[in-house]
């Protein structure tokens, strides 16, 4: 074999072991001898993967783990790489002198697009598709029908479902009432963070039609809410990213909502033993004074309506109403 013939080049060579790992085959050869005057031994691992080979319409694929690989791209002037495609051999264009148009699916990454369209004639027409092929055909009459916010998310008609995102807000609260998002809504957008309504709970949807967040061409922080988007000054989880620290303000080392109706947690630098809670917080959150050494008594005012676990952490303290 030609890794054979490479390697014995460099020192002579023996085969030291064969098996098999997780579905490929592992040859361990072994290189032993003298250079420039020193003994040198080394071990080189060489894994194989054996997949069988179909050929439709010209082009050649093989079936690596149950999914498709185009192999060879046929030499004919325009192709179209099947969305059941999900990866490229960096040398499948070689040899297509007659193609002057080809389409790529949202399936295949861009790292594999790279390296296999480094063998393609500049003059190719080459398309990257972010949508699958006919998902704008088959969703033209709803999203004609269906309903466009301010910022270019399009819904349903009955605003029950979002049916196309748009790439013009960073961040964006999903409608509620919203209760599907289309499994390809997201396709093509980058975003900083979009937030799922409770009335969208995403741990229900079955895994085919759970909507498509990331891949290369996609990314960002989704939220999913479990309360309405009204009851944020409620959510005891401190961390939630919800809680930017542009939006957060410190005060005698406790930090607040800029609303000031959250506690969300005391810093470096809180050793207090006795604390009031200012009027108009409603929410203390989780963990809140977890990071103080010492038995702390809080004193709380009416307006607290919610608060969380744990919120002296394993330490002691003691709450009081005023």
């Amino acid at each position: 074999m030609e890794y054979n013939q490479a390697l014995n080049k460099v020192l002579p060579i023996t085969l030291h072991s064969e098996g098999n790992d997780d579905g490929f085959l592992v040859e361990t050869y072994c290189q032993e001898g003298i250079v420039d005057g020193k003994w040198v031994e080394a071990h080189v691992e060489i894994k194989k993967t054996v997949s069988d080979l179909i050929e439709e319409d010209g082009a050649v694929f093989a079936v690596v783990n149950g999914f498709k690989k185009l192999i060879k791209c046929p030499n004919m002037p325009y192709f179209r790489i099947g969305e059941d495609v999900h990866s490229l051999a960096s040398n499948c264009f070689e040899g297509c002198t007659e193609l002057k148009q080809l389409d790529i699916p949202y399936t295949i990454d861009d790292n594999d697009i790279d390296q296999a369209t480094e063998h393609l004639d500049p003059n190719v027409e080459c398309k990257i598709w972010n949508w699958p092929y006919n998902a704008l055909e088959d969703a033209t009459k709803e999203i004609t029908d269906g309903w466009t916010d301010e910022y270019g998310y399009i819904y349903s008609h009955d605003r029950k479902t979002l049916l196309r995102a748009s790439r013009r807000k960073r961040e964006y609260f999903i409608l509620e009432g919203c209760e599907k998002i289309e499994r390809t809504a997201f396709l093509g957008c980058r975003f900083e963070t979009v937030h799922v309504p409770y009335t969208c709970d995403l741990d229900r949807v079955d895994a085919s039609e759970y909507p498509i967040f990331g891949n290369d061409r996609i990314s960002g922080c989704v939220v999913q809410w479990h309360v309405p988007y009204a009851e944020q000054d409620c959510e005891t989880d401190a961390l939630c990213t919800r809680d930017k620290e542009d939006d957060i303000v410190v005060k005698d080392f406790i930090r607040y909502s800029k609303s000031g109706k959250r506690l969300l947690s005391a810093v470096v630098g809180f050793d207090k033993d006795y604390y009031e809670v200012p009027d108009g917080v409603e929410t203390i959150c989780d963990y809140a004074f977890s990071i103080s050494e010492k038995p702390l008594i809080l004193s709380i005012p009416s307006t607290v309506k919610v608060i969380g676990d744990y919120i002296f952490g394993i330490g002691d303290g003691r709450i009081i109403i005023r």
